[in-house]
């Protein structure tokens, strides 16, 4: 009984496997046949392919604003790299002072050194005090920018276009499956071999039709995350004109304590 199960079960996955390679060899033949141009191919309609040439294009923009809005929040590459490697080994990223909050710190230990009670030793003081607060602030929005602006940004490219490209690469497996099918009508040349091929083309009609709607519904979902971005940039600008009020505020109290001294 065991023996003739396993010999049951081998059939059905060689069955199985004939059966992929030779809709492997269909796909290959018509997409060959298409490029050389002795095959007919299913166009689709204009206003898919408005959807997906607007889909590609918020994904290319999605990726250089992504780029260069993390290179302005963290300009060396090194440690770009390294906040990466932090993320994919899901660790926290060790805290790091921005270059204003360092340069407050060293100009405050250099009026220790020349002495407080100086003028000169004073005023560096009351600079690296300014800066340090600079630094807090510049570490305050690099933080806003990433958490509100550039991470919706990433979640869009890793996840809805993602699969959206995914769902693409399965309507066009379905489309060279039709278009073989309508091929195979064409060449038939028997009755017996013209219903069987009719009937693989209905279903094979039915299966593109049903993974274009799928994808037609994903690349019509690109809407909505232009309204996320929108919302998204709209909390960068709010975030970056806080920044820059509070540095201005910063340097107007630095400038009017230095004048006072």
């Amino acid at each position: 009984m065991e023996g003739a199960d396993y010999k049951d079960s081998f059939m059905k996955m060689a069955s199985s496997a004939f059966s992929a390679s030779k809709t492997g060899w269909s796909r290959a033949r018509q997409f060959t046949e298409e490029k050389i141009g002795s095959a007919e191919k299913t166009i689709y309609d204009a206003q898919f392919e408005n959807l997906t040439l607007r889909a590609d294009r918020t994904r290319n923009i999605t990726e250089k604003i992504f780029k260069q809005g993390e290179a302005m929040v963290q300009p060396n590459p090194g440690v770009r790299a390294e906040e990466f490697m932090y993320e994919k080994l899901d660790k926290k990223n060790p805290p790091r002072p921005t270059n204003a909050f360092v340069l407050g710190e060293t100009m405050q230990d250099a009026s220790q050194d020349i002495g407080p009670g100086t003028a000169y030793g004073s005023a560096l003081s009351q600079c690296g005090g300014t800066l340090k607060k600079i630094g807090n602030a510049e570490k305050d929005f690099m933080q806003k920018s990433m958490s509100h602006f550039l991470h919706p940004l990433k979640s869009f490219l890793d996840n809805e276009m993602k699969t959206i490209a995914k769902e693409k690469r399965a309507l066009e497996v379905k489309r060279l499956d039709l278009d073989s099918c309508k091929n195979k009508v064409k060449k038939s040349q028997t009755p017996e071999k013209m219903r069987q091929a009719e009937s693989e083309l209905r279903q094979a009609q039915s299966d593109f039709d049903r993974q274009q709607e799928i994808t037609r519904l994903l690349l019509e979902g690109v809407s909505t995350a232009h309204g996320n971005h929108l919302t998204a940039l709209q909390s960068y600008v709010e975030a970056l004109g806080t920044y820059h009020q509070q540095c201005q505020q910063h340097i107007t109290e630095l400038q009017e304590t230095m004048q006072m001294s």
